[in-house]
């Protein structure tokens, strides 16, 4: 090991974001931080070094047989050059794909399931979404060499840096607040099935808001001992959170953050300038626009899931992707200058900031205040208790002006303060590698038990019963190491017929599924009914068929998988005494 590397427990922060992924080491004996940067090999030279892997793949196609190759898989920037001279299927924004279900190969449709639609003609297994994350996580690896990228650590040797993350403790990865368990587990195997860590248990999330909070409060920015809002925008959503942290990190808890995620970020900002300020202008002199069908969702509201149907639409049209750019460049456009105007051919067209203020942002302050008294009343706490709002994300340029005359209506007394990166991408990244000087902070009920797992317990359980309470179903989940306490609410959920998120598709994301995907024998099946019924006496009637079909798809699902659901996970995160700023 080299002279320069300590030897001590080393962490990496991992922020999985929709346009790019950025990475932090921490080690453990001096909380210092290591931000890593990747230069890709794209011919005989190396690009200029970079703190974020655009989250970009292309798979080649075969050319004997037409079909997708994984060996043929490019990632970042050697993607681009890929795609110039290949034909093949073009992966970006793939982050929300991940949340949406598990995939699994049908026997009896000989493919993998389910099938994604906005990429193009043809559709794209949600396999090889994961696939695609596993070769840039893969970056950060040894084998990261086969994919032209060579790696680097300001204050390690390539030496040390690689025995490090040979023998890395844990991955603290992002994840929004209250998305699913398929997430989860999507992205667990894609960092297994590249290496990095060998067991699940590794493998830490945290939201992406309460990572923010976490760098800026050391940065200084915040203080630990005000209440604090944070609002931290990026490409596909805005998360919110509240902390009510004690002044002392040593007093710290994980009922002290409260989060949220809105399904609002700039992917949608844009889909809102075209559909509202841009299509109407231009639909009635362009004749290109008249192949393209859709139904604009609400402006600024999340409007799902129509505005997934409609997002999906145009990421499917011939020119949607170039669309989407325009109104992107239009927002940006406007942070500068009161109204654009301009010519698309002989069509003279403008907007004006007013426009998008009165179209777009004014309605957004709607959801984003509810979100706000959601977890100020999670939280027991009144909009005068805010002290001090945190700003960070890539959206936040454009959406600080926009939301700051109501937040100083709401929050009087609070001050502003904007997350100042000197390197711009890491600030999640930073603030996830924190997380082992802040154990506390890590939900490790839902670590430990994820909903997959209870729901195999239960069908474990419940194999031989005609007839049960729910005081017999702890005591045999308790014999087996579950603490029921911790997780009565979800279990009993369970048990009346709440599938787990992403175990069946949710409503709002099924239109990124090709309609035969929505429809496949297997989510019919697992769908048909409730595991149990629950009678006057407050007992439970198991279904056994619908246990079987549970089983049978839970099997399914972890065929070829690297995880299981035999055991809880440990929550082994080393704390560390003295932090480094």
């Amino acid at each position: 090991m080299d002279k320069q590397m300590p030897a001590t427990a080393w962490y990496l922060g991992l922020d999985i974001g929709t346009a790019a992924i950025a990475a932090t080491l921490l080690a453990t004996d001096s909380g210092r931080l290591y931000p890593l940067y990747w230069s890709a090999r794209t011919g005989k030279t190396a690009e200029p070094p970079t703190a974020r892997l655009p989250a970009i793949a292309y798979f080649g196609c075969d050319t004997s047989t037409g079909s997708l190759a994984a060996r043929r898989l490019a990632v970042g920037a050697p993607a681009l050059k890929l795609a110039r001279h290949t034909a093949g299927i073009w992966l970006d924004g793939m982050k929300p794909y991940l949340n949406t279900a598990l995939p699994f190969y049908s026997r009896k449709r000989r493919q993998w399931e389910p099938q994604l639609l906005g990429y193009g003609e043809q559709p794209v297994p949600l396999f090889w979404v994961q696939r695609a994350l596993q070769a840039m996580v893969a970056t950060l690896t040894p084998a990261g060499r086969k994919h032209r990228y060579a790696l680097g650590a300001k204050g390690l040797t390539g030496a040390a840096l690689r025995e490090i993350l040979l023998n890395l403790q844990g991955v603290i990865v992002s994840c929004p607040a209250g998305w699913s368990d398929a997430y989860q587990f999507n992205v667990r195997e894609a960092i297994l099935g590249a290496g990095l860590v060998p067991h699940p248990a590794q493998i830490f999330f945290l939201a992406e808001a309460t990572a923010a909070l976490l760098e800026s409060w050391h940065q200084g920015w915040v203080s630990g001992d005000r209440s604090t809002l944070v609002i931290h925008s990026g490409t596909s959503h805005t998360e919110l959170a509240i902390a009510r942290l004690p002044a002392q990190p040593a007093d710290w808890s994980q009922t002290a953050v409260s989060a949220e995620s809105l399904a609002y970020g700039s992917n949608a900002l844009s889909l809102d300038i075209f559909s509202h300020l841009l299509y109407p202008q231009w639909q009635p002199e362009q004749s290109f626009l008249q192949e393209l069908a859709f139904e604009p969702p609400q402006p600024g509201q999340p409007d799902s899931p129509r505005r997934e149907e409609a997002f999906t639409a145009l990421q499917i049209f011939p020119a949607g992707r170039s669309l989407l750019a325009t109104a992107w460049r239009v927002a940006l456009i406007l942070r500068r200058q009161p109204e654009l105007a301009t010519h698309l051919g002989p069509q003279a067209w403008s907007v004006s900031r007013t426009a998008l203020t009165t179209t777009i942002f004014e309605p957004l302050v709607q959801p984003v205040n509810q979100a706000v008294n959601r977890l100020l009343s999670q939280q027991g706490l009144a909009a005068d208790a805010i002290t001090q709002i945190l700003f960070s994300g890539g959206l936040t340029p454009i959406l600080l002006p926009a939301l700051q005359p109501w937040l100083a209506r709401k929050f009087p007394l609070a001050s502003l303060v904007r997350a100042s990166e000197s390197q711009p991408g890491r600030l999640v990244a930073r603030g996830l590698a924190r997380l082992p000087a802040h154990p506390q902070l890590l939900d490790r009920r839902q670590h430990q038990y994820s909903d997959y797992f209870l729901l195999a317990e239960l069908l474990t359980v419940l194999t031989d019963a005609s007839v049960v309470t729910w005081p017999d179903i702890a005591q045999q989940l308790e014999q087996r190491g579950v603490n029921t306490r911790a997780c009565q609410t979800r279990l009993t959920a369970l048990l009346t017929g709440t599938l787990p998120p992403g175990l069946l598709p949710d409503p709002a994301t099924t239109p990124r599924l090709t309609p035969d995907s929505r429809r496949c024998l297997e989510y019919r099946a697992i769908a048909a009914a409730p595991l149990s019924q629950l009678d006057a006496e407050q007992r439970y009637h198991p279904n056994h068929q619908q246990s079987r079909r549970l089983q049978q798809f839970l099997a399914l699902a972890l065929t070829g998988a690297t995880q299981s659901l035999g055991e809880p996970l440990s929550a082994d995160l080393q704390a560390i005494a003295h932090p480094e700023p």
